[in-house]
């Protein structure tokens, strides 16, 4: 019994990791780029069954890579982070200019 709630908390910790990776790509918008592109595991056609027989040790370790190690903001995200921080920055020195106290 006891290695059955061994082998279960394994299982749990591995769904989760995969799940914490997969969100990491999504909230750089990297998907495009990910291992795992083809087989997605947010991609409600996937099923463990296919995650299971499909993907290997070194796959699995091929995405973990990339959405811990390489997954990150493009070019063009940063760009429009930067100019939104500014219009932002420059909104709140105008309400602070305005502002007679």
């Amino acid at each position: 019994m006891r290695k059955h709630a061994e082998e279960a908390k394994a299982i749990e910790e591995a769904f989760e990791a995969v799940l914490d990776a997969c969100e990491n790509i999504k909230d750089f918008n990297q998907c495009g780029e990910c291992p795992l592109r083809h087989l997605c595991i947010d991609d409600p056609e996937t099923s463990v069954v296919d995650l299971g027989d499909l993907i290997g040790k070194a796959t699995w370790e091929e995405f973990l890579e990339y959405a811990y190690e390489e997954a990150t903001w493009s070019d063009e995200d940063l760009d429009a982070q930067h100019a939104d921080f500014l219009r932002k920055y420059e909104e709140e020195e105008r309400m602070i200019d305005g502002y007679d106290g």
